[in-house]
């Protein structure tokens, strides 16, 4: 784990080699986590939307409202690589849904 600015304000880091078991154990909406991280869930299953420093990862992961969600990242620094972990969102969406 370490530490970097970003908008501002020190955030703490998750490295690959600090990943201990899964997305849904180790990381909640909002949390920041290393390119070792993204790239190997980018590698993992084929991404559903990919670019601009936005990952949707292809498989989904549960319906809210009728529709599918799906893990989304968000690359928030290029130096060093950083990305944030928005939760499981609607497609080409980067906002959790509300469940009604």
């Amino acid at each position: 784990m370490f530490e970097t600015k970003i908008d501002d304000k020190t955030v703490k880091v998750m490295q690959l080699e600090d990943w201990k078991t899964s997305i849904e154990n180790d990381f909640k909406p909002g949390d920041y986590f290393d390119e070792g991280i993204s790239w190997d869930l980018i590698n993992c299953v084929p991404p559903l939307n990919f670019g601009n420093g936005y990952f949707q990862c292809g498989e989904p992961h549960s319906f809210v409202n009728g529709k599918q969600t799906y893990l989304t990242l968000l690359r928030v620094s290029k130096e060093p690589e950083v990305w944030q972990f928005l939760g499981y969102c609607h497609a080409g969406q980067t906002v959790t849904p509300d469940k009604e």
